[in-house]
């Protein structure tokens, strides 16, 4: 199915926090949602917090490791790489359909727009 969307990424305010709204098709439903990335001194991790369209919230550690960006939740993970000097960002989505065994979600491409 042919996923069509618009994401942008903006820094917040004093720099703490990254806003991240998306909106777009899968097939013929519109879909979108909130994301907000940030890092938790806690955990010493990055945490992404999402509120989607359907009324649902998720969370995801965010991590990166010989750049592979890598997110992890309890109903997805993704793993993403930059290339393209930064301007480009592959990204393949998994989820568990059976609770344990992760399957192909999505593949996703974003290109920065200058």
């Amino acid at each position: 199915m042919t996923i069509v969307a618009s994401d942008v990424y903006q820094r917040l305010p004093g720099e703490y926090f990254i806003m991240h709204p998306a909106y777009g098709r899968i097939g013929a439903i519109g879909v979108g949602g909130l994301e907000i990335i940030g890092f938790d001194p806690t955990t010493r991790q990055f945490q992404c917090y999402f509120f989607d369209s359907q009324g649902n919230t998720t969370r995801e550690a965010l991590s990166c490791r010989d750049h592979v960006w890598s997110w992890q939740g309890t109903h997805a993970r993704c793993t993403g790489v930059f290339t393209d000097d930064g301007k480009t960002l592959t990204a393949r989505h998994e989820r568990p359909d059976d609770g344990v065994h992760w399957v192909p979600s999505m593949n996703v491409v974003l290109r920065k727009i200058d």
